[in-house]
């Protein structure tokens, strides 16, 4: 059911975590680097969120309007009545 569906508020959260990620890696300094064998993995891990996080922000079902939700909703709630 598109109702539930995830993707596009995981992929918005993954990308800003990525974006901050990959911030604290380019202001990182060589002594930050030093306690992880010389590897910037902040910036490393940034990128790979920002990449995991694209698709995800893409793929996720969009609605024309927050109108048509509302009565999509109210469509599922109130069945009209046969005669």
């Amino acid at each position: 059911m598109s109702f539930f569906d995830l993707r596009r508020p995981l992929g918005w959260l993954f990308s800003t975590l990525g974006i901050l990620l990959v911030i604290a890696g380019l202001r990182a300094t060589p002594a930050a680097d030093a306690r992880s064998l010389g590897i910037n993995i902040n910036l490393i891990w940034g990128v790979v969120m920002i990449a995991f996080a694209s698709p995800l922000s893409v793929a996720g079902p969009s609605r024309s309007s927050p109108a048509d939700a509302g009565r999509w909703l109210i469509s599922k709630i109130i069945r009209p009545v046969s005669v």
